[in-house]
């Protein structure tokens, strides 16, 4: 077993997805038949009651993988938990 220096880790599975992703994925894993509706861009969806913009973060994963913890790529794991829904 790895020594693990002690000290705050915020542990996030690498990569990143969007909402559409997201949606299209929950499709294709037949978790919902719902059509989604989304705005075409950012300037009609701050035209609507949007009252800041969204915030698109992706952290990182850095210091975790270098004290040898990892997690499985977002996609992976999102897949996983969709399936593991339907069950």
């Amino acid at each position: 077993m790895k020594k693990v220096e002690p000290r705050i880790y915020n542990m996030t599975n690498p990569g990143s997805v969007t909402t559409n992703q997201v949606t299209e994925w929950m499709l294709e894993e037949e978790v919902t038949d719902k059509q989604f509706q989304f705005f075409e861009n950012e300037e009609q969806f701050m035209s609507n009651p949007a009252i800041s913009p969204r915030s698109n973060c992706v952290l990182d994963t850095t210091k975790a993988e270098k004290a040898g913890i990892g997690m499985r790529p977002v996609e992976e794991a999102m897949h996983e938990s969709m399936q593991k829904w339907l069950s």
